[in-house]
């Protein structure tokens, strides 16, 4: 219906597939409010079914430290709906993110001691989910108070940066795919774009509902809306679209006063991250989208093919069921390759215990370059080096930071 609801569905199916089945290993596993059955003697030892606004997860809490064991039947029973309009999820996600907190920080205490060790581990890490909100504000603040007070606390080139980015990033994507052999559907697997795109744009909303917990202060039970109007939800995003105005803004004023490699860094990532936090501030209005749709369908009078919708999905899926089957093998032989260049490179420190102890320079000049900006560590660099390759060095090359304090710590 929305991209919305395609995100929002996304976000459903890893829970309901993976997740679900390990929470059921754990003896973890959770009522959810639609289909569940209760034994009337459990109920009844509890006092009934526990109240709150994620009451479902405080009565399976509650049932598990009594030593009931709460089984999951992964079988399709009914589909349900999720909330159409970023309006309605918003909604949604502060009263789950405001319950949870509360049952971490209020319940849950008193519940440890009648659980197991895996129980206990389960449902301490079950707010981390919410805490995101704070992970992506801080993944946005920190370029933003970089560029604005030139303080960066990245000192690293791009190529360093990118050997150790992207193996979480790659190593992220193969254990997901390798996870998806236990969703529902063939339909629901893919990369779940979307749903990582929802995640991001929601990061306020988590925040709030943890702000909330932490001063008591309280959220209606509202009953999730499904379904309404089509229109346009401008106000729900504005904290998004301000964080991404911000974000411009202190690239703009940043790189004029101070243009150097770690600015041009800081800068990059939050371009980015505006890119992300307004593309998705735009793609959430329905109305816009709906007038967006109808405008291209008239000038180009253009109807998408069922048969090439149909050949790419069998081949999009054809991907990520190749990825599925050869995950573990792909991981593994890029963990050793990883390892392999890493003992070769020049980035790693690391390489330098491969030389001889005594080298012979002839009758050049020796020079070491030291491009991170952190005085006290380039010179114990140099001198270990010196040191360990018993030989002076004559010339030393820097990055420079401005003002005569950053030379304080270098020998004469």
């Amino acid at each position: 219906e929305s991209f919305v609801a395609r995100a929002a569905a996304e976000q459903t199916y890893h829970f309901y597939g993976p997740m679900m089945m390990c929470m059921n290993n754990y003896n973890t596993a959770q009522a959810i409010g639609a289909n569940c059955t209760f034994r009337r003697k459990a109920l009844d030892e509890i006092g009934g079914h526990a109240s709150g606004l994620t009451e479902d997860m405080h009565t399976s809490m509650r049932l598990q430290a009594k030593g009931w064991k709460c089984l999951y039947i992964p079988e399709m029973l009914s589909k349900g709906l999720v909330p159409a309009d970023i309006s309605a999820w918003y909604k949604q996600q502060i009263k789950w993110g405001r319950g949870t907190f509360e049952l971490f920080l209020e319940v849950l205490p008193s519940l440890l001691k009648g659980m197991t060790w895996r129980q206990r581990f389960h449902h301490l890490m079950s707010p981390v989910y919410y805490l995101s909100g704070m992970v992506n504000l801080i993944n946005i603040l920190i370029p933003i108070l970089s560029l604005v007070t030139g303080n960066y606390p990245w000192k690293v080139n791009i190529e360093s940066f990118l050997l150790f980015y992207t193996p979480l990033l790659v190593m992220t994507m193969l254990i997901r795919q390798y996870s998806q052999r236990w969703l529902m559907e063939e339909t629901e697997r893919g990369f779940h774009i979307r749903g990582g795109l929802l995640q991001l744009g929601t990061w306020w909303v988590y925040v709030v509902s943890l702000a909330y917990s932490i001063v008591r202060i309280k959220v209606p039970y509202i009953p999730t809306p499904k379904e309404g109007e089509i229109k346009n939800n401008w106000k729900v995003v504005a904290p998004n679209l301000v964080a991404a105005g911000l974000s411009v803004g202190a690239v703009v004023y940043g790189l004029q006063y101070d243009l150097n490699p770690y600015s041009k860094f800081m800068a990059i990532f939050a371009l980015v991250n505006a890119a992300f936090l307004t593309y998705f501030s735009v793609i959430v209005q329905q109305k816009l989208m709906l007038d967006i749709k109808t405008f291209l369908y008239k000038i180009t009078r253009l109807q998408t093919s069922y048969i090439w919708y149909i050949r790419m999905w069998k081949a999009r899926h054809s991907v990520y069921y190749l990825l599925r089957k050869s995950a573990l093998a792909l991981s593994l032989t890029f963990i050793f390759s990883l390892l392999a260049y890493n003992f070769k490179s020049d980035i790693f420190p690391f390489h330098i215990t491969h030389a001889s102890k005594k080298i012979n320079y002839g009758g050049f000049y020796k020079g070491v370059y030291l491009p991170v900006n952190d005085q006290k560590l380039s010179v114990e660099s140099v001198l270990n080096w010196q040191d360990f390759a018993d030989h002076k060095v004559q010339i030393l090359s820097f990055y420079q930071a401005w003002g005569p304090e950053s030379l304080q710590e270098f020998p004469d």
